[in-house]
């Protein structure tokens, strides 16, 4: 059977398998394709193809945590033999009919943020969305998760109990909860909190007492026992990090009115007020604070607004789905209906409010800063384990977390002082079409062949503190102005130059460039405060060219190479078992750590 999502463009497909060479499999295994033409969701496949190895990159633990070990780049057959039944893909047809109906009814991005968040339908985000509500630290509305799942059994819940027993209520909210993962599918994210949420559920309908802590470890244990690797799966750690601190802040609520009740202490209305107001501002608050070591791990970013961000956003989030759902299913029995219109009208309103609260967090200074590496994700994570160590011992939380943040920050500070006049040169994007983005103190220079390239610069720059963009050199003979005010307008660069002649520039610091074409080829070098890379597409003659540190090629062979290392960014160049130089191999995002007066290091790569 096969799974097909849209994918930045480009149509992939998920494969599960059940036969393997006239063998049937003893365990599921899934496969992903990235081109399965003439397909949709729930055929049964007969294709032949040649699968490898998942590549090892940042997605690669979350490949293995939704079941797939294998991928392949195209199929040599594929035959249609049949469409599964199974009640997954009947609902799944039922989503995609309710999602196109909402589309409908709310056009453009924000028809597609309802499908998203009301749906699980992620198909139609635009990259620009999907940047912004990252950045911003609203991702998490996006994708229907524990937040989603745990309105939709709530307000049901609430509603049963107005007229019906707990145990009723509780049978109800299980069956909605079963009912809605089934419509927006059994993804890792729906499973965890759909696990947690019947087990929750299950408890108060057979009267036994509920442990928010004990269903996230059940659900856990559950998760892992039918696949492993879902123990290193981003989803779960970052799911589990906000549940755990929403619990808590819970329990510490709770053990506050039990501690009044028992005293007999009656707070006045404003005290009351105040009361409410500082646990709702506590759980973003904690909830930004639990994820925070593990987004630190995993490399990503955090927005210094989400905790405001997250305090409009959440609550408006259980207004959009119940309203989303009740417009879709509207539209879909009665179609042109009034409560259709209207439903769909207050759930964009909702949409908008969210997504104006998104774009303000990312344009405020601060807005987003990004974990780069280990240096920056060390102090991060001591810090974490030293408040566990401080609760252990009995210091007071407040004192404790003071102290931790202090750390942080001084640890911080000392890395911005000392990595102040180091620059970065970085391989950014495919292995086909890459761009190369040099930044030092806050700007930046990008080089790249393609508009495709250009957006893969930008959005690396929008995850590493957005940086300004000095000049972007096109390193083409002559690219279109049309391409050229293209490329300006997505980097937002000063200026953008191609090489209809000759380029020598120096544009920021003591960065110089130098680009040009020859007679088979173009090529650029990059002189870093004495730190020479030079970048070449063709054959690149380096006759008259000055001696390079590190020689950025491809399949074709330069002449009279000289160069200390040479670094390939795909396979096909088979002219570097001949050099005398050190060849390296791309295994991770290639970077090279310049100080100004040639130290550098090298990181994202091998040597072969």
């Amino acid at each position: 059977m096969t799974q097909i999502t849209e994918y930045y463009g480009r149509k992939q497909a998920v494969v599960r398998l059940n036969m393997m060479n006239e063998d049937p499999m003893r365990f599921p295994v899934s496969v992903l394709v990235e081109d399965l033409p003439e397909t949709r969701e729930g055929d049964i496949v007969d294709l032949t193809l040649t699968p490898s190895p998942v590549e090892e990159n940042e997605y690669r633990f979350s490949r293995y945590a939704d079941g797939i070990f294998l991928q392949a780049e195209e199929t040599q057959s594929c035959t249609v033999t049949g469409h599964s039944r199974s009640p997954v893909f009947v609902f799944r047809a039922l989503r995609d009919h309710l999602a196109e109906g909402i589309r409908w009814l709310l056009h453009g991005d924000v028809g597609e943020i309802a499908a998203a968040m009301t749906l699980g339908d992620r198909s139609g985000l635009s990259k620009d969305v999907l940047s912004v509500f990252r950045k911003s630290g609203l991702s998490h509305v996006l994708v229907v998760s524990g937040l989603h799942l745990g309105m939709v059994s709530q307000m049901v819940h609430s509603l049963l109990r107005r007229r019906f027993s707990r145990r009723v209520s509780a049978a109800g909210a299980c069956a909605a909860t079963v009912l809605f993962m089934l419509l927006v599918g059994f993804t890792p994210s729906v499973m965890r909190a759909g696990a947690a949420m019947l087990l929750l559920y299950a408890g108060r309908m057979f009267r036994r007492q509920s442990d928010g802590f004990t269903s996230m470890g059940i659900s856990a244990l559950l998760l892992c026992l039918c696949n492993p690797y879902a123990a290193v799966d981003a989803g779960l750690l970052l799911s589990y990090s906000a549940a755990s601190a929403v619990i808590l802040v819970g329990q510490h609520e709770r053990r506050q009115k039990i501690r009044e009740m028992r005293t007999g202490t009656e707070l006045s209305p404003a005290r009351e007020w105040t009361r409410k107001w500082m646990y709702r501002i506590a759980v973003p608050v904690m909830t930004g604070l639990f994820t925070l070591p593990v987004i630190a791990s995993l490399g990503s970013g955090v927005s210094v607004w989400s905790v405001p961000a997250n305090l409009i956003a959440v609550p408006l989030t259980g207004f959009v789905v119940a309203t989303g759902l009740v417009a879709a299913l509207c539209q879909a029995v009665l179609p042109f209906s009034a409560p259709a219109q209207a439903f769909s009208f207050l759930c964009g309103a909702g949409i908008t409010i969210i997504g104006k609260t998104a774009q303000t967090a990312t344009q405020l200074p601060g807005g987003y800063y990004h974990f780069a590496g280990a240096a920056e994700t060390i102090p991060v994570l001591l810090a974490a384990l030293l408040y566990v160590l401080g609760t252990r011992m009995k210091i007071r939380r407040a004192v404790n977390a003071v102290c931790c943040a202090l750390m942080v920050f001084a640890v911080f500070g000392v890395q911005f002082a000392v990595n102040r006049n180091v620059a970065r040169f970085t391989v950014v994007g495919s292995a086909v079409s890459p761009a190369y983005v040099v930044s030092l103190r806050g700007e930046a220079v990008v080089l790249y062949r393609s508009v495709g390239a250009a957006e893969d610069a930008e959005e690396w720059l929008s995850e590493h503190s957005n940086p300004e963009v000095r000049m972007a050199v096109c390193l083409e003979a002559k690219a279109p102005d049309s391409e050229l005010d293209l490329v300006r307008n997505i980097l937002n660069a000063d200026r953008c130059e191609d090489l209809s002649g000759r380029l020598a520039e120096e544009p920021i610091h003591d960065i110089m460039i130098i680009a040009d074409e020859q007679k088979d080829g173009t090529y650029a070098m990059i002189n870093i405060g004495g730190w020479i890379a030079c970048i070449g597409f063709g054959t690149v003659d380096f006759t008259m060219l000055p001696h390079a540190d590190l020689y950025v090629g491809g399949t074709a062979k330069p002449v009279n190479l000289d160069a200390d290392a040479v670094l390939i960014l795909r396979d096909g160049a088979e002219w570097t078992e001949s050099v005398s130089c050190t060849v390296l191999e791309r295994s991770g995002e290639p970077s090279a750590y310049v100080r100004l007066g040639r130290s550098a290091i090298l990181k994202g790569v091998v040597e072969r």
